[in-house]
């Protein structure tokens, strides 16, 4: 007779039965063995079809299981698909996993069967609980490859399928909601088109997770010192594209003495050398006097730091660069919460309790706007009303949900804040140096039309990108406007997009002399990509992105997208009103490259 066990987890109904020493055997080896030498957020594991895959799932939980039958070509596609370096082997020979084709891929030879059905080992303790992890991935399978390239399959604690379209999943991104919906759906009280008229869910679930970080908020009178320009200043996110160059302009401006720049993993330091090196940004300032690179976790209360370290500072800080913040439009907002929303609130959090204010800059996206309704006119530089739908995409919704905490804690606590709403940002300008990220939606779609020979005529949005080298020198310009703080109580809002708009037809002809492809309709472009098999998927990057370019291509037209103010972001920043239209000279250096 079974024994209900309610809401819990496998890895606690697992520990309280005499089966669980296989997996307390696996979690202690792993984590002794190979947590140290590489990325563990997603592992693989292969070998023969036995009970040691269901160990690994449980024991490591987010654990990925390609098929053994299947190509290397494909298994590598997966493997690059899940983020995952890290395979774990249970077979006997070398595994046909394609690791020539994933060269950062680290294999680890697995505990043999007896191993684990002969250990005795202690208990190890398995401290999530239930709510903690509904909302996160399990293990992780994938399609069977029938009717295209296999893509994978996240399953959490509890998955529902009924057959439902996946952005539903997304949609209703908590058991709670999704239940509700499959439940109405089940009795025939939902229409086809009524996931779009449940807009209110959504707006209520960002609502509720403000609240959660806005409560007990401290009403505080600053004795502030409102120095002329900022000189000691924390960025965090340095290691990413416009995280670097926003590095870079901030040790080379003279009058700011010091920069703090904090990131969450221990080998940070060396991924910055190795970021500044690809893009040929001189390594040299990063042994400046004035960087101090700090291994942080902002989801912690002192930041993952000393008390001592966190106490000066308190003392010194006088501005706060936030750019940390995982890129993943499939996610849900949930998924956000743990690091980088209550991240958010920690950094402002320290901005309360500084001695100088100290002022936030959080670099948010125009994702947060992506409901705006063309007909109510541009979207204005100001944080946007209940009235407007929230995004769609967990992304956009984990933003909109910072910005409002921002302003919370800018009104009720007296500290100055901007938020720098940030859109599409492009290669660098320079000839000489620097690229567009290979794995970002234009240069996967170049590439791709290339293989395909045939290149959208439209995108189905208009083209008011910001090189990313010339969108760090703004923002440090914006930042040393910002001397009165006080205009920044409560907060204020910059919309960062180029305000000379041109089109994808302008610069179609440069890419296509370039790559020789034919130009055709962005759906035939997208439903072309969509039949990708695992022989040309390592040639068809977008295929990666193809969810991004199938919400394109429901767009009718450029024309439709919203256009945006930017009158605060000319006041503040030369550079930004000396901006220019995306040119096919432009378009030229980032093909070079």
């Amino acid at each position: 007779m079974s024994t209900a066990v309610g809401n819990r987890l496998l890895p606690h109904i697992m520990g309280s039965n005499a089966e669980a020493d296989p997996m307390n055997h696996v979690v202690w080896w792993f984590e002794q063995t190979v947590t140290e030498h590489c990325d563990t957020t997603t592992v693989a594991y292969m070998g023969p079809n036995d009970i040691r895959y269901v160990i690994s799932a449980i024991a490591i939980a987010k654990t990925f299981l390609p098929s053994t039958r299947n190509s290397a070509e494909a298994n590598a596609h997966l493997l690059r698909a899940v983020d995952c370096n890290c395979l774990l082997w249970g077979g006997q020979s070398q595994p046909a996993h394609g690791q020539a084709l994933v060269p950062d891929l680290q294999v680890w030879q697995f505990p043999s069967l007896d191993e684990l059905l002969n250990s005795r080992v202690s208990h190890y303790p398995y401290n999530k609980t239930y709510q903690e992890a509904e909302d996160e991935t399990f293990v992780i399978l994938h399609s069977s490859g029938t009717t295209g390239a296999h893509h994978p399959v996240h399953r959490r604690p509890i998955h529902v399928d009924y057959g439902t379209d996946p952005q539903l999943i997304y949609r209703y991104c908590t058991i709670k909601s999704l239940s509700s919906y499959l439940r109405d759906a089940m009795k025939g009280n939902v229409s086809n088109g009524e996931a779009e008229d449940r807009g209110e869910d959504v707006q209520a679930t960002l609502k509720h997770i403000t609240n959660k970080y806005t409560n007990s908020l401290p009403k505080v009178e600053h004795q502030t010192i409102y120095v002329p320009a900022p000189s000691n200043i924390i960025l965090t996110g340095s290691t990413g594209s416009l995280g670097s160059y926003l590095l870079d302009v901030l040790l080379l401006e003279p009058s700011i003495k010091k920069v703090y720049y904090l990131n969450r993993s221990s080998d940070a330091f060396e991924r910055q050398i190795f970021s500044f090196y690809e893009r040929q940004v001189n390594v040299k300032v990063l042994l400046s006097p004035k960087a101090e690179f700090l291994t942080t976790n902002l989801g912690g209360k002192t930041l993952g730091l000393s008390q001592s370290k966190y106490n000066e500072l308190l003392n010194k800080t006088d501005a706060i660069v936030h750019n940390a913040w995982r890129v993943g439009f499939n996610l849900s907002v949930h998924s956000f919460k743990k690091d980088h929303i209550r991240g958010t609130r920690n950094l402002l959090n320290l901005s309360i309790s500084s001695r100088k204010a100290a002022h936030m800059y959080f670099i948010s996206s125009i994702a947060t706007t992506s409901s705006w309704d063309p007909s109510r006119g541009k979207i204005p530089e100001d944080i946007l009303p209940d009235t407007v739908e929230p995004p769609l995409q967990g992304y956009g919704q984990s933003k909109c949900v910072a910005e409002n905490i921002s302003l919370a804690v800018s009104t009720r606590s007296g500290v100055p804040v901007t938020i720098l709403r940030v859109g599409q940002v492009a290669g660098p300008t320079t000839k000489s140096g620097g690229y567009w990220n290979p794995d970002e939606w234009f240069p996967s779609l170049v590439s791709t039309s290339k293989s395909m020979c045939s290149i959208p005529k439209w995108l189905g949005m208009p083209v008011e990108w910001i090189p990313v080298n010339t969108l760090a020198q703004v923002v440090l310009e914006i930042i040393q406007c910002g001397k009165d703080s006080k205009k920044s109580i409560p907060a204020s809002v910059i919309n960062l997009v180029n305000p000379t708009r041109t089109t994808w037809a302008t610069l179609l002809p440069t890419i296509q002399r370039r790559i020789g492809a034919n130009p055709v309709s962005l759906q035939s472009w997208v439903r072309a990509l969509g039949e990708t098999d695992a022989v040309n998927v390592g040639n068809r990057p977008a295929y990666k992105l193809l969810s991004f370019y199938e919400r394109l291509a429901r767009s009718n037209s450029d024309d439709r997208s919203p256009q945006f103010e930017t009158n605060k972001a000319s006041a503040a920043s030369p550079t930004f009103r000396a901006l220019g239209s995306i040119d096919s000279s432009l378009v030229h250096t980032w093909l070079d490259k």
